[in-house]
């Protein structure tokens, strides 16, 4: 069968919590929502449930492109002038630098607007990864190791993240129950929700935002001196904010905009395509002096003027303008600028704006369906540097790391303003139709490692897989997004792969030096997923624990549409079902129906007894039938169903008992005994989804009480 979607994840069970929606016939954002959830589990030092998830989408039916911040802003009671006396320049790690959580509205709100699925299913793998636990792998146990000091002085999270009060080890299993909680909650919330699947996706957001949940986050905080109110949470609200396209070498890249550094994304693209079609290689590679030397100046620049774009002096789109990038361009020469000057955009009065003085990681999911829709998202925030809530599992967005205590500041705090995010997914088209979805942990490397990989796949020609494994470069001569915001002037790191005449060259124009090891997890962990001339590919990144899956869909959901809708003629609506249930179960169940049906009016009748084992009294035809379907039902046997099966129904009715072997009495039996066989091993993961497919078709007819 020819591949048709592709995913790339952060984490093997991650991208396979999104294969499986695939290959349950879920659409690109089903899967990158059920892979994101499960970063949040499985990634718990550097990716949070009650994070952020800024998220870019493109919809093949519409060919419109949107994005999702994903971030919430301070809390109401957040005041730079009181947290500058008490802490200084620097927002202090604990509860001090928590954010409004946007994660969990961000990712409902994508699968309510473009997904198809109910949270429920796109959470079961983080659900069972938290509950039953995860192996813990070399990258997590490193990264608790060597913070081990930072988790062991907040209690809560040490008693998570140190069990036995040690770091843990590879081979063991790593337990989140109090998390595995927290979305039992949200689960239970929507299944016990009338309205249809949108009211239920609504209702799993406020058992976050207004429940059980948000209870035990605001009682933390009011007794441990945090922020948070009810009414912050209460009152959040994720943002759909425009992206910003650039044009970049024949493609249409599409970055998130200034409430993250995807606006430098943009303009490290605008200022290498304005500088010409050679400008970034030379002699067969990348020019890595002129790539840094742009860099050094996007970053002075981000320093300078990007924030929020509710509070910032300039629109981004000067940061694009041509002329501006022409006259950063123009200060570029053949040595090292140690500590390049922002650039002079131009405002809306024309004036110059006025320049103000001023490690953490995260994870990514990278998702093209077979309709062509893409899902790219850069969920985050650590867990080290804050208090996990006791009986929830969540460590909430700690993101005010990226916020300055400096009273003037451009990125100062303040209430309901966003910090300026690292995280930063885009995705690309090529002639108007999907090309590309991609991302990466690495906070102030992203915007590099991604401008290396894009030059080394279309500048010099390299498959996507060796555009990914090429070795990478960094600079750091501007302040970093993370507290303390250290500026090293000059210093760049480089993989110790990397070419020798390129090193020499960077040491003769004058750049200072340091090797990172070769193909180390700090020059990123790019996620790609891509359709290319031969077909969908995935890359994840060998630098960390990112894998990668290729597959096809069944599609039995325009099947399904034309099953229940009651204009379809019932031949039609019979030959479809044969079709999408295998081995002649259809024709099996069929007769089943058949049976029940005459055992219920064969009941009615004066003087006869159901079938129960016994021949009726009375040999009437309808008797005689009864007994031969019996004979011919599977084992399934004689039912006390209580009512008779219209026409319709008793297709869809069947096609849910075929593949699970139960009689249909309700959707939530039905989605429970589903729940309840999803590890038995006589159950495919196939036969569970077309399952689950029946039954949300019935549900959507109202068939099901």
């Amino acid at each position: 069968m020819t591949e048709t979607w592709a995913v790339a994840s952060g984490h093997p069970t991650a991208t396979r919590a999104a294969e499986r929606i695939l290959l349950a016939g879920g659409n690109a954002v089903d899967a990158g929502v059920a892979a994101g959830l499960t970063l949040g589990v499985v990634q718990p030092d550097l990716v949070s449930i009650a994070g952020v998830a800024p998220i870019v989408m493109f919809d093949a039916a519409t060919g419109q492109v949107t994005s999702q911040d994903g971030v919430g802003g301070w809390p109401a009671a957040a005041n730079v002038e009181a947290m500058h006396e008490a802490h200084g320049a620097h927002v202090p790690e604990g509860l001090l630098r928590t954010v409004i959580p946007a994660a969990p509205a961000s990712w409902i709100r994508a699968l309510s607007e473009k997904g198809t699925l109910r949270f429920a299913d796109i959470a079961e793998e983080a659900l069972k990864a938290a509950r039953d636990g995860f192996e813990v792998y070399r990258l997590f146990a490193d990264f608790v190791a060597s913070r081990q000091e930072k988790y062991a002085r907040f209690p809560s999270t040490a008693e998570i993240f140190l069990p036995g009060g040690r770091p843990p080890v590879v081979g063991e299993r790593f337990f989140q129950r109090d998390l595995a909680w927290t979305l039992e909650q949200m689960i239970a919330a929507e299944a016990a929700c009338p309205g249809d699947r949108q009211a239920g996706l609504a209702a799993a957001r406020a058992a976050f935002y207004e429940g059980p949940i948000a209870e035990r986050i605001v009682a933390f905080h009011q007794a441990n001196g945090g922020l948070l109110t009810a009414a912050d949470l209460a009152g959040y609200e994720v943002r759909e904010e425009p992206t910003v396209p650039v044009r970049f070498r024949g493609a249409e890249v599409h970055c998130c905009g200034a409430w993250c550094q995807g606006i430098s994304m943009a303009e490290t693209l605008a200022m290498i395509e304005a500088a010409g079609p050679g400008a970034a290689t030379r002699d067969g590679a990348l020019d890595l002096h002129f790539l840094i030397e742009v860099l050094k100046r996007v970053f002075a620049d981000r320093e300078a003027f990007v924030t929020d774009p509710d509070h910032m002096a300039v629109h981004p789109d000067a940061l694009l303008a041509p002329e501006f990038l022409a006259d950063r361009l123009a200060g570029i020469g053949a040595h090292s600028d140690p500590l390049p000057a922002p650039g002079i955009p131009a405002t809306p009065s024309g004036a110059p704006a006025v320049f103000r003085v001023g490690c953490a990681d995260t994870s990514h999911v990278s998702v093209i369906d077979g309709a062509g829709n893409i899902f790219s998202a850069t969920p985050s925030d650590p867990s080290y540097d804050t208090q996990v809530i006791p009986g929830t599992g969540l460590s909430v967005s700690s993101r005010g790391s990226q916020s300055r205590s400096i009273p003037g500041h451009l990125n100062a705090l303040a209430p309901g303003k966003r910090p300026r995010l690292t995280p930063n997914p885009i995705l690309a088209l090529k002639d108007g139709k999907p090309w590309l979805a991609m991302g990466t942990p690495g906070g102030d490397v992203q915007v590099q490692a991604m401008t290396q990989v894009l030059l080394n796949m279309l500048d010099l020609g390299m498959t996507p897989e060796d555009a990914v494994r090429a070795p990478r470069v960094a600079t750091y001569a501007f302040p970093g997004s993370f507290a303390p915001h250290d500026v090293h002037p000059n210093k760049v790191l480089y993989e110790a792969d990397l070419d020798a005449a390129q090193i020499d060259d960077l040491t003769k124009r004058g750049h200072d030096l340091d090797a990172w090891p070769q193909e180390t997890w700090m020059a990123g962990g790019i996620c790609i997923a891509l359709r290319g001339p031969d077909g969908p590919l995935a890359i994840a990144d060998t630098r960390r624990a990112g894998t990668a899956a290729t597959g096809s869909a069944p599609e039995p959901q325009t099947d399904l549409t034309r099953i229940a809708d009651p204009a379809t003629p019932l031949a039609e609506a019979y030959a479809l079902c044969d079709a999408a249930i295998p081995n002649g179960l259809f024709t099996a169940m069929r007769f089943h129906a058949e049976a029940m049906e005459v055992e219920r009016l064969h009941s009615t009748l004066p003087e006869v007894y159901p079938v129960s084992g016994r021949k009726p009294k009375r040999a009437t035809a309808w008797g005689e039938k009864v007994l031969m379907r019996r004979e011919v039902n599977t084992g399934f046997g004689p039912t006390d169903i209580a009512w008779a099966f219209s026409d319709h129904e008793t297709i869809l009715s069947l096609g849910l008992q075929a593949v699970l072997n139960i009689p249909v009495v309700s959707e939530d039996r039905v989605l429970g005994t589903i729940n309840y066989l999803r590890d038995a091993p006589a159950f495919s993961t196939e036969d569970i989804a077309r399952g689950r497919r029946y039954a949300q078709a019935l549900a959507r007819r109202g068939k099901l009480e």
